[in-house]
C-alpha cells in the first residue's frame, strides 16, 4: 500500500503489461473507503463506518428493549402466580396449605395444618363461612395419622366424616375437628340425606368415612361406609372464632 498527499493506494500485480523494474510491476489504485476533500485536497474518511456504528448502537438498544420486555413479562407471570390475577378460580387439584381458614367455596383445594389432636393432622373442606359467632366449615375431611381404628382402616389417609344424623357421635367428631384447629366446639349439622359435595373423590381414596364416639384421644375411629355416598355426612362443623 502506498500513499501521497492526494490519495492512498493499494498495490496490485498487473501480469499483462510491461513496466520498468523501478515501478515493481504495480499499479496504484485509489482506496474506495477514503475520499478526498476537493477544496483542501485532504483525505476524508468515508461515512460508511459511521453508519455501521449507528446501526450497532440501534441494534443494542433494540436488544435491551426486548430483554426488558421479557423481564417484565416474567415478573407479571410470577406476581400473578403468587398474588392472583384478580380472578379467583377454584380447582380440585391445587393445594394451598395454611394455618387459617379461607372462607368461600374452595372445593377441598385448601389444606389446613392441624395440631394432631385425635390423629387429625390436616383438614380440607368444601367451603367455609365466618359468621358473627362461629367459623362454619362445610363438609370437612380429615387426614388421620398415629391414631387407632375399631376396624381395618389405616393411618396416613384421608377420610370423610359422619354425624349419624347429628347424634352424640356427630358432636364428638366435630369437637375433635375443632380441637385439632385449637378451637372450641360450637355446633354440627347434617342433611342426613346426601353424601359429600364437590370433588371429595379426588382426595378421599379409598372412599371411606369415619366417626368417633368421643373426642377423647383414646377413643378409636369407627368406619361408616363410603364418604361419597354417606347419607350422614357432616355438612357443617362450627367452631369458635
Amino acid at each position: 500500500m502506498y500513499a501521497n498527499r492526494d490519495q492512498t493506494y493499494t498495490q496490485y500485480e498487473l501480469p499483462n503489461e510491461s513496466y520498468s523494474s523501478r515501478d515493481n510491476f504495480v499499479i496504484r489504485v485509489a482506496r474506495s473507503d477514503v475520499s478526498t476533500n476537493a477544496a483542501s485536497n485532504v483525505p476524508v474518511k468515508s461515512s460508511a463506518g459511521c453508519i455501521r456504528i449507528l446501526m450497532m448502537i440501534a441494534c443494542g438498544i433494540v436488544g435491551c428493549l426486548l430483554a426488558a420486555a421479557v423481564i417484565i413479562t416474567l415478573y407479571v407471570v410470577i406476581y400473578d402466580s403468587i398474588n392472583g390475577s384478580g380472578t379467583t378460580t377454584t380447582t380440585s387439584t391445587t393445594t394451598t396449605t395454611l394455618l387459617t381458614v379461607i372462607t368461600g367455596v374452595q372445593n377441598y383445594a385448601v389444606m389446613l395444618n392441624a395440631n394432631g389432636y385425635h390423629g387429625i393432622y390436616y383438614i380440607r373442606y368444601y367451603s367455609a363461612t365466618n359468621t358473627s359467632t362461629s367459623l362454619s366449615i362445610s363438609y370437612p375431611i380429615v387426614y388421620l395419622s398415629g391414631t387407632t381404628f375399631s376396624t381395618s382402616y389405616i393411618n396416613n389417609a384421608w377420610y370423610g366424616l359422619s354425624t349419624n344424623c347429628v347424634g352424640s357421635t356427630g358432636v364428638a367428631t366435630c369437637t375433635a375437628v375443632c380441637k385439632s384447629l385449637s378451637r372450641s366446639y360450637v355446633g354440627v349439622t347434617s342433611s342426613c340425606t346426601n353424601g359429600y359435595s364437590g370433588s371429595v373423590g379426588s382426595y378421599v381414596t379409598p372412599d371411606y368415612a369415619v366417626y368417633t364416639t368421643s373426642d377423647s384421644t383414646s377413643t378409636p375411629w369407627t368406619d361408616h361406609g363410603a364418604a361419597s355416598t354417606c347419607v350422614n355426612a357432616m355438612s357443617s362443623c362450627d367452631c369458635s372464632l
